[in-house]
């Protein structure tokens, strides 16, 4: 899914699924500063990297938790086609940053893709157990449900809750995978909602029906 434009790329993104992926954009995006200074901190080593460059930094706080690690992430990428993965600079895993922490609603995306890098984004540890008014169509609670969270009713809702390891197979299986598949797609003219219906097939496909990664 597009955001608005980053400084000097387009940026795409896997959002806080609301009712539909497509209802969460925004015009503020805490997320974009953080992408943007990352470019500009490992411009060298982009330039100078063979093959795909996996960075990690620190997170931010204790607000924030980073599910994956970098030789996770390379295990990953060997388990999709090698033919995928052309031309991806790079994969970030980031640490977080005030204005996402101080940030409410469903601002929070997991994931972007835009000058041929994914950012994976530090997750809050306050959404472990997010509170939703109703349960989402089927198609976005089995985009979770298959990484292994589960959904708790309460008296006036739902409550959509991730363990470490199912928020870890979240971002390996479907996070990253998608953000691949945007990767995959860049240069087709399709509109967001196509765009993003590719990238959730790649996921589908090659996140958990191909995986060799394990759980």
């Amino acid at each position: 899914m597009r955001s608005r434009q980053g400084i000097g790329h387009r940026a795409q993104r896997t959002g806080a699924y609301a009712e539909s992926k497509f209802t969460n954009w925004t015009r503020f995006n805490p997320g974009n500063s953080e992408t943007d200074r990352v470019l500009s901190r490992f411009r060298r080593d982009l330039d100078e990297a063979e093959g795909v460059l996996i960075r990690s930094l620190p997170t931010r706080s204790t607000a924030f938790v980073m599910p994956v690690t970098e030789a996770e992430v390379a295990e990953t990428l060997a388990a999709v086609p090698e033919h995928f993965l052309s031309g991806l600079r790079a994969v970030f895993l980031l640490g977080g940053s005030r204005r996402q922490e101080l940030s409410s609603g469903r601002l929070f995306v997991f994931g972007r893709y835009g000058s041929g890098c994914v950012f994976l984004h530090a997750f809050p540890l306050a959404r472990m157990r997010e509170k939703w008014r109703s349960l989402p169509k089927p198609s976005v609670r089995r985009e979770y449900e298959r990484a292994g969270a589960t959904w708790e009713q309460k008296a006036d809702g739902w409550v959509r809750v991730f363990t470490a390891e199912s928020l870890r197979a979240f971002y390996l299986r479907d996070v990253l995978i998608h953000e691949i598949g945007h990767h995959i797609d860049r240069f087709s003219q399709k509109d967001r909602r196509a765009s993003e219906s590719f990238a959730t097939w790649v996921a589908s496909e090659f996140g958990y029906a191909k995986s060799k990664v394990a759980t």
